[in-house]
């Protein structure tokens, strides 16, 4: 019986249930009988090409028991035959480390499987880069012969390793850090480091305080890290689970589907660098909420979204001013429901007035929300608004500028 599947054909020769070893003196009838696979020309209608194999002549033993030796062929049947180095039938893989590659040859260099005695593999770089190899920007390649990583076309970082800060290039350098300590970075006690790279400072050893920053659970009393890299918030956030216990600090809020401690405030000025004091909910409490307004306000991102006013990239959804009937239809997850059709906004520290593109940050809120505004789509005439129902006003909302509205 021959079974096939992806990766090839598995060829089982018994007949009936009977073992070998019970092949009679009737060997040699030319009739197949218990124990037989053949007898003489007698092959039960079977060639090598029938049984998973290329071509080939197969033939009868003296023990009426088929010989397979001079077919050719059938990668994939799980027997090795003469012309292949390997054959493990399905378990043949292309992407598995170590295995025997579809067409029946060993692992190699260049096969794009970085095995065990290899370092790398064409593209298969065991997840390393140009900034894991400690260089900067760059691509990172795999050596001819497979045993070692290419950083030759990686940025080498000038100076980095030579105790020495270079301005402008390097945060910091081995255990020069410029004064830095984690208690200087908000952190309250710790082991601050360099990062291998230079770039920036490693705070994996500080300690932190609820409220203040982190990157890691550890690093916070309350053993919970709102971490920048995951969540957005910049630099990091410490606080406490408080779905079964109440908070010691702050106020607790559902954040993401959790309920979460977070830090109350009356004023922005009580809050971190990123952060304003909001009340995004609309509870009637104020807190220290995610507000970046530069990419320097996120550390480990660099990169902050002025929509939403956390640390990530753009994303989808309506510019100000588009239409809306829900968060989702907003790259601020923000529709302000107080005029037709929507309108997305983003919520501004008054104090800073920062909003994206030319908006204008608006004390829409009358200022019942503590520092929040809302940012509107900032015009100098009709022809600015992208809304055929909108025109340029002088609204009390934004006395530093004229704002597109109904």
């Amino acid at each position: 019986m021959v079974l096939c599947g992806v990766g090839g054909c598995l060829v089982d020769f018994s007949i009936g249930n009977a073992d070998r070893s019970d092949a009679t003196a009737s060997c040699g009838n030319s009739i197949i009988e218990t124990g037989e696979e053949c007898d003489g020309s007698n092959l039960a209608g079977r060639d090598c090409v029938s049984l998973g194999f290329e071509s080939g002549t197969i033939t009868c033993g003296d023990d009426c028991q088929i010989v397979l030796l001079e077919c050719i062929g059938g990668c994939g049947n799980a027997l090795l035959d003469p012309s292949e180095e390997c054959d493990d039938g399905l378990a043949n893989s292309a992407t598995i480390p170590n295995a025997c590659r579809p067409d029946c040859r060993l692992p190699f260099c260049g096969d794009g499987v970085a095995d065990d005695a290899e370092a790398c593999d064409a593209t298969d770089l065991r997840n390393e880069d140009c900034a894991s190899q400690g260089f900067g920007d760059g691509v990172l390649t795999c050596a001819t012969g497979c045993l070692a990583l290419d950083d030759s076309d990686c940025q080498v970082l000038t100076g980095c390793g030579d105790g020495e800060i270079e301005a402008g290039v390097e945060r910091c350098d081995g255990a020069e850090l410029g004064g830095e300590t984690c208690i200087s970075l908000g952190f309250t006690d710790g082991t601050l480091a360099c990062q291998t790279n230079c770039e920036d400072y490693d705070t994996s050893g500080c300690l932190s305080t609820f409220g203040g920053p982190c990157t890691e659970d550890e690093q916070c009393p309350g053993g919970v890290c709102r971490v920048e890299a995951g969540h957005g918030w910049p630099g990091g956030l410490c606080t406490q689970d408080c779905a079964t216990l109440s908070c010691s600090e702050g106020h607790c809020a559902t954040l993401g589907g959790t309920d979460l401690c977070v830090p109350t405030c009356d004023d922005s000025s009580e809050c971190r660098t990123g952060y304003a004091c909001f009340d995004p909910w609309y509870s009637g409490q104020t807190f220290c909420y995610p507000r970046c307004e530069a990419d320097g306000d996120c550390p480990e991102t660099g990169q902050c979204n002025l929509h939403s006013g956390l640390c990530q990239g753009q994303s989808t959804g309506g510019d100000t001013a588009a239409t809306c009937t829900g968060p989702l239809d907003c790259q601020s997850a923000t529709c302000w429901f107080n005029t037709p059709a929507g309108y997305c906004t983003t919520l501004c520290n008054l104090q800073t007035g920062v909003c994206p593109g030319d908006g204008l940050c608006a004390n829409a809120m009358n200022g019942t929300m503590a520092d929040m505004g809302l940012c509107l789509d900032g015009c100098e005439d009709a022809a600015d608004c992208a809304r055929a129902d909108h025109s340029c006003k002088n609204n009390f909302y934004s006395p530093d500028g004229d704002v597109c509205l109904p």
